[in-house]
């Protein structure tokens, strides 16, 4: 008799080690108080200012691992940098003032910042931090679906009192023809631009720095793609320019 062997095909990973994240509703879940995403606050915690993500980029020359931001977060950190009054970072549900020698901030090109971190200090005894993939153009290119994409923020999320209830995501999709509702200086050719899917309106307070992810076509992983670039105006568009990842 016959035996029928039945073979499956392994989606091949663009990642090594891809992180994969359950979305439930409108409000981000995590098995982790923070994930990757982290909010960076001012006075104690009381006021949500920016977004950073927790990736691998090239900075001065040299892949670190780091938190990638807007430059206008890093701006926002500059401005007020001594330990009594500085801006903070979210981790493992404790709030760090973004300080030498702990946090060092650095200008990147096209609009993006870093913020370098003491990985022994904040990240040495944890297994919530995990570094997030980002997406090449040049080994990812036509494996990744741009239409079917995510963005998270710790912002306000209600335009009308400027609240904000925790990490929050909303599904958007890359806008091929360009941004034409946003009223900024940021140069159009260095960002993508994504739209709500649903086309409501989307930024608004705090939300610079938001990471935007996409999944891979064959093995669903999602790739970093790059953060909200600032915005001036709260509740305006649903449009949102993305500044790239650097790689």
């Amino acid at each position: 008799r016959a035996t029928t062997i039945i073979t499956t095909t392994a989606s091949k990973l663009l990642c090594r080690n891809p992180t994969f994240r359950i979305l439930y509703g409108d409000q981000a879940t995590s098995d982790c108080p923070s994930s990757d995403v982290h909010n960076i606050t001012f006075l104690n915690g009381q006021m949500s200012s920016c977004n950073a993500v927790y990736t691998k980029a090239t900075v001065n020359g040299v892949v670190k691992t780091v938190l990638l931001t807007a430059d206008v977060c890093k701006d926002f950190i500059d401005q007020v940098s001594t330990a009594d009054s500085a801006y903070e970072l979210t981790i493992r549900d404790t709030k760090y003032p973004i300080v030498r020698p702990d946090f060092n901030t650095v200008t990147g090109s096209n609009r993006i910042a870093f913020i370098e971190v003491n990985q022994n200090i904040l990240y040495g005894s944890s297994d919530c931090e995990q570094t997030v993939c980002p997406y090449n153009k040049a080994t990812m290119d036509g494996r990744v679906n741009f239409q079917h994409c995510k963005i998270y923020s710790w912002g306000k999320s209600n335009s009308d009192d400027f609240s904000a209830n925790g990490l929050n995501q909303v599904n958007v999709a890359l806008n091929s023809g360009g941004c034409t509702d946003t009223t900024d200086n940021i140069d159009a050719s260095s960002t993508l631009c994504f739209k709500t899917i649903s086309g409501q309106n989307l930024l608004c307070s705090s939300d610079s720095g938001a990471p935007v992810y996409c999944p891979a076509i064959e093995s669903n992983e999602w790739l970093l793609i790059g953060v909200a670039a600032f915005q001036e105006n709260c509740d305006a568009t649903s449009e949102v320019k993305v500044l790239q990842h650097p790689g």
